[in-house]
């Protein structure tokens, strides 16, 4: 069966619904089984490296994450538009506060941006979890595409690291949207 249907935040939604937003690299990913209700399922735990905290309390070094699904022990449990996290990866994350979730990322997928740098010039660049370009706070919104689709964009086109963190906290300071 497949039903998850995710409407994408805009970027006040995206900033101030999250908890923390971090810059962090993936630096580890281990799926666990777990129940719920009686039911058996896969949990996934990813530890992330904080190189710095954007909104939130300053946290720890370390955070970890947990979201449903994962592959354990020969089987796989899969949720559409859940992210992926691939061990040294450099990402912004927009973190959920609260208990237990599904996916601890508001917006699920749309909560997550990687860091990619520039090979000529070393430049930090953010774009989206399926590798499409961010060009401005504004695409945050946008549909993003299915998995496997091919994305290829030169990242000059995509928004720096420095202006992305910038426009998050623009957007904390102006506070929650009523």
């Amino acid at each position: 069966m497949r039903a998850t249907t995710i409407v994408p935040p805009d970027f006040a939604q995206l900033v101030d619904e999250s908890h923390q937003i971090v810059r962090a690299t993936v630096e580890s990913v281990r799926s666990y089984p777990d129940t719920y209700e009686g039911r058996a399922l896969i949990r996934t735990e990813v530890i992330l490296q904080i190189h710095e905290s954007l909104r939130g309390d300053p946290v720890a070094s370390k955070m970890s994450l947990h979201y449903l699904g994962g592959e354990y022990d020969g089987r796989v449990m899969q949720v559409d538009a859940m992210p992926t996290f691939t061990v040294g990866k450099e990402m912004v994350l927009f973190v959920e506060g609260g208990p237990r979730k599904v996916c601890p990322l508001v917006g699920w997928s749309h909560g997550q941006f990687r860091v990619q740098r520039e090979s000529a010039t070393g430049e930090a660049r953010v774009v989206r979890a399926d590798g499409s370009p961010l060009t401005g706070p504004s695409g945050v919104s946008a549909p993003l595409r299915e998995r496997g689709d091919a994305v290829v964009e030169p990242l000059s086109r995509t928004l720096t690291l420095d202006d992305f963190r910038q426009a998050v906290r623009d957007q904390a300071r102006k506070g929650r949207v009523e």
